[in-house]
Formats: structure tokens, sequence, C-alpha cells
């Protein structure tokens, strides 16, 4: 009867109990394979901390028990001025991720329950409109210069680095950490950041000045 039940659904019950119909399973699934496209550890660890919110709530519910109701209910929790809207936008997102997943799987039809465009749209305020912006006090571009000569006047490492990563505007720091002999072009005078250290996965090369080279010596 369960099963006829699901068939009337348009659910197909043998790839459902082959898949796993939970929400912590679909959303396991869907974290697998975003994993893979992620390279910072803190991308990685960023997903796993916006859908472990989710599976907190849900995690043992049939993925088809959970409707647009309970996601706003969970969104709601933070959604509002002062609240931590930035990160439950972003889990917003990853949910509309995993229900799409569920969707491709066969357990649940659309629409997507997460989805914002005529869906969640209608129910929460756009979130740049009430988030709240905490920002880095910046450097006023006059003091850059002393700033630079007191990082200049270090002898660490951890000086040098920092004064090599201020001379090779539009590098990456995780580039300049690893930077290793053999991305480093004498004769060219510049350096090729691996890929792996830019959102464009592309080798990225970047001219050096001559004092890049007494830091590298």
């Amino acid at each position: 009867a369960e099963w006829n039940a699901l068939v009337a659904q348009g659910i197909n019950p043998l790839k459902r109990a082959q898949t796993g119909s939970t929400f912590a399973s679909v959303a396991d699934r869907y974290l697998d394979k975003k994993l893979q496209e992620l390279s910072s550890k803190p991308s990685k660890n960023a997903y796993k901390h916006t859908l472990g919110i989710a599976c907190d709530a849900w995690g043992d519910w049939p993925i088809e028990k959970v409707g647009r109701d309970d996601v706003l209910t969970l969104l709601k929790r933070e959604w509002r001025p002062g609240g931590k809207v930035e990160t439950y936008s972003r889990l917003r997102q990853r949910l509309e991720g995993v229900f799409s997943q569920a969707i491709a799987d066969g357990l649940i039809d659309g629409p997507n329950p997460a989805a914002w465009k005529d869906n969640l749209q209608h129910y929460l305020p756009e979130a740049p409109k009430i988030m709240r912006s905490d920002r880095i006090a910046a450097m006023h571009y006059s003091e850059a210069p002393a700033f630079y000569q007191r990082i200049r006047e270090g002898n660490s490492v951890s000086h040098k680095a920092l004064e090599f990563y201020m001379l090779t505007i539009g590098a990456r720091i995780g580039g300049t950490r690893h930077l290793a002999w053999e991305q480093v072009y004498f004769e060219q005078a510049r350096c090729i950041s691996p890929g792996k250290f830019h959102k464009s996965r592309k080798d990225w090369p970047t001219p050096l000045l001559p004092r890049c080279f007494e830091i590298l010596e």
C-alpha cells in the first residue's frame, strides 16, 4: 500500500529504496558532489555547517515531507534585521540544491520548496536589504606608505611574505604562501600562481618588481 501510494505520487519506490529518501541522505549526496567542486577548506566547512542546520531540523524526515512551510519556519529563525541573514541566505541556496537533487532522484516532484523566484520571494524580504554590514575598517591610503615601511623593516618570514604579497597586485595570499621556485621566471620578471588558488581555476601570471626578487633572494 505504501509503494502504491508512492507510485501515485510519481515516485519510483525501488529508486527511493536504493538512494535513501531522508533529508539527511539526500543532503549527503548533494554535499558529496558539491565538495568536489570546491577547493578552499573554509568554503567546504561553510557548506557543511549550513546544511547541518537543516539536518538538525529534518535529518530523519522523509524528504517528501519537508515542504515550503518547513523551509520558511527554518529560515525565519534568522531572516530578520540583526539576524544571521547572510548565513541563512546561503542556507536557502543550498537547500534549493538539495531539493533539486531529490527531484532528480525521483523522490519528489516540483516545484522546489526552497526556490526563491515565484516562491519564497513572496514571504521573505530580500536579504541584501536587511543584511547587517560589519565591514572591517579600511586603512586610509595616506597611511599606506608608513605601513609598508614598517612591514619592510621586519625580518621574519611572515614580514617578507606580506611585503611580497603587497607588491604583487592581483595575486592571492595562498599563492604567496605556497610559492615554489619553479613558478618564478626571473628572465620574464614574473611568477605563475597555480589555478587552484584562483576562482577562475586558471594559472595566473603576475609581474614582479625588482624588490620582489630581493625578497626571494
